[in-house]
């Protein structure tokens, strides 16, 4: 699980050589996901971003995401937000992202905003060729990757 320590969260995910995701909110997207927030089988929430540059990634068979932990309440909070103009569909969910008018879609994006900007520091990056799903994925700690490019 997530643990805060001086208002930083940090992870107890151990280097495995597969990572499971219960459920994954994509916000971010271009033939696949880009970005977004993911609860792993052990319950833990990260915000997930691509390694390096988006025009690159879709060339690629597989991809690469940093993960920085963010509060266990994180998703739910994000999902509270979009869920009352968009249905949520799990286990990967892809909210279009229309609202009633202006004002609601800026209230949500500020919102939005405000809990992605709670993730601490990455320190574990996963690999997928599943970037819909993420079915698949293997887990490594950042120190151990050889070239980061973000």
């Amino acid at each position: 699980m997530s643990h805060q320590l001086n208002g930083i969260y940090s992870s107890s995910l151990k280097n495995e050589p597969i990572f499971s995701v219960r459920r994954l909110l994509i916000l971010d997207y271009y033939d696949g996901a880009l970005g977004g927030v993911l609860e792993s089988s052990t319950g833990e929430v990260f915000r997930f971003e691509l390694l390096g540059e988006e025009e690159e990634a879709v060339l690629q068979k597989q991809r690469a995401y940093k993960l920085r932990p963010m509060p266990p309440d994180a998703l739910d909070r994000l999902v509270a937000t979009i869920e009352p103009f968009v249905k949520p569909r799990w286990p990967t969910w892809f909210p279009l992202w229309k609202f009633p008018d202006d004002a609601t879609q800026t209230k949500a994006e500020r919102l939005t905003s405000d809990v992605l900007n709670e993730a601490g520091q990455a320190n574990w990056v996963i690999s997928t060729e599943d970037f819909y799903g993420f079915s698949t994925c293997s887990v490594q700690r950042i120190d151990e990757v050889a070239v980061l490019t973000n």
